[in-house]
């Protein structure tokens, strides 16, 4: 089971476009998600996709939603 949303390089990151990403997120999420979610996702990758050329060919991933399972109770 994949425990992400939405995992790339950097580089694919900004390669990818910021709808797809949306999609890849919004599709493996296991929740109903709120408008408010879905809002904070779309800063978040505005954000990124502005502060991350300077990054561009560094080694790296980007991931979102990444679920952390629970050990024990």
């Amino acid at each position: 089971m994949q425990r992400w949303g939405y995992a790339n390089t950097i580089d694919g990151f900004l390669a990818d476009a910021p709808e797809q990403i949306f999609g890849h997120i919004t599709a493996q999420s296991m929740y109903a998600d709120l408008i408010s979610q879905k809002a904070a996702w779309l800063t978040e990758i505005t954000a990124l996709r502005a502060a991350l050329p300077a990054w561009s060919g560094a080694p790296g991933r980007i991931l979102f939603e990444y679920t952390i399972p629970r050990l024990g109770r």
